[in-house]
């Protein structure tokens, strides 16, 4: 969980990131600059945990097999197919 108290830094950032925050605050996606690094940071942590168990099951278990990925396509192909076809029956109707 992260605390509700808060340190203010300086940092420098590109350009284009910079616009990026910006444009999400002006559109009403988040409150603020801060709010919108804050929120990247938090992803960013949470994808190296996420990277962490997978590796820790990976050496563990192995990687994925030939049929493991087969089936993955095919459970993946039939969840799009169907996502689309909801989609153009929303449209339709």
């Amino acid at each position: 969980m992260i605390s509700a108290m808060t340190t203010r830094i300086a940092v420098r950032l590109p350009a284009e990131l910079v616009h990026d925050a910006r444009e999400a605050v002006r559109t009403g996606q988040v409150a603020s600059v801060s709010a919108y690094i804050a929120d990247a940071m938090i992803a960013w942590k949470r994808e190296r945990a996420l990277a962490g168990l997978v590796a820790d099951f990976k050496s563990e278990f192995g990687g994925p097999s030939a049929e493991d990925y087969a089936w993955a396509d095919e459970v993946l192909a039939t969840s799009t197919h169907r996502s689309e076809a909801r989609s153009v029956h929303r449209l339709s109707t």
